[in-house]
C-alpha cells in the first residue's frame, strides 16, 4: 500500500536517508534558511569515516549532517486572504530532526581528520536534497551518460528502485500527488538550497488538459480525413 502526500505539504519527514530522528544538542555552526515559512537548520557536517575506493587513486569519505526542519504553527494567510501578521508571530509548530548522509571522493590515503579539516575551513558547507518525479533529475550527468551508453551496471529501473522515497519503517513508497517521487543527497561547499522539482496538482491538471486537447484535435483531424 502506498502512502500519498498532497502538495500542501512542503517537505516530507522521514524520507529514505533521512529516516532516523536525532537530537541536536549543540546549536553551534548552524545555518538557517527559510522557504515558504518552513525553516531548515543545518548543523556541522561530520566525517564519519573514509573507506577504500575502487579506484587506485581515490577513496570515499562518508559525511553526515544533522538537519532540523521547523514548520509554522499556523498559516497566516491563504490563497484568498492576505496575511496581516507574519508566520513568525504565531511561533513554531512541529519540527523534525534527521541526519543527511553523503559521500565524496578524496585522494587515496586521505584520513578522516584531513577531510574534516578541509570541510571545517569552508564557510557554509551543506548536504542538500533534490526531489523530483523524474528519476533523471536526481542522478548526476555521469550516471545518466553511463546508463545511456550501456556502460553502467545499473539501469534506470535500478535507480528508480534505489532512489524512490520510502517510509523509513514500512519501506513503502511515499507518493506525492499520486506519483512516485525520487530523492538524492549531494555535498556542496556552499549553502545550496534544497531543490524540489515534484509536480504540483496544478501542473498535473495543466498537463492533463493539454493531453485532452491534443486528443480532441487528433480525433477531429481523423474525422475530417475520413470525410475526404
Amino acid at each position: 500500500m502506498n502512502i500519498t502526500h498532497k502538495s500542501s505539504v512542503k517537505a516530507c519527514p522521514n524520507l529514505n536517508g533521512d529516516t532516523r530522528s536525532i537530537i541536536i544538542t549543540n546549536p553551534i555552526d548552524k545555518v538557517m534558511s527559510t522557504i515558504s515559512n518552513t525553516r531548515t537548520e543545518f548543523a556541522k557536517i561530520v566525517v564519519t569515516k573514509v573507506v577504500e575506493g575502487m579506484s587506485k587513486n581515490s577513496d570515499i569519505a562518508v559525511l553526515s549532517q544533522p538537519v532540523k526542519t521547523i514548520y509554522p504553527s499556523a498559516n497566516s494567510g491563504n490563497d484568498k486572504t492576505d496575511a496581516l501578521f507574519g508566520a513568525s508571530a504565531f511561533g513554531d509548530g512541529q519540527s523534525y530532526e534527521s541526519k543527511r548522509p553523503a559521500i565524496i571522493k578524496v585522494p587515496k590515503g586521505t584520513t578522516a581528520e584531513q577531510v574534516q579539516a578541509k570541510i571545517d575551513a569552508l564557510e557554509e558547507p551543506r548536504i542538500y536534497r533534490i526531489l523530483s518525479n523524474n528519476v533523471k533529475d536526481v542522478l548526476t550527468d555521469e550516471q545518466i551518460s553511463m546508463v545511456d551508453q550501456g556502460l553502467s551496471s545499473k539501469s534506470y529501473a535500478d535507480y528508480k528502485a534505489e532512489k524512490s522515497v520510502k517510509n523509513g519503517e514500512t519501506k513503502e513508497e511515499v507518493l506525492f500527488n499520486g506519483q512516485v517521487q525520487y530523492r538524492s543527497l549531494f555535498f556542496s561547499a556552499t549553502p545550496v538550497e534544497d531543490v524540489d522539482n515534484r509536480e504540483t496538482e496544478q501542473a498535473q491538471s495543466d498537463r492533463v488538459s493539454m493531453a485532452e486537447a491534443a486528443t480532441v484535435e487528433n480525433e477531429v483531424a481523423q474525422a475530417a480525413a475520413l470525410e475526404m
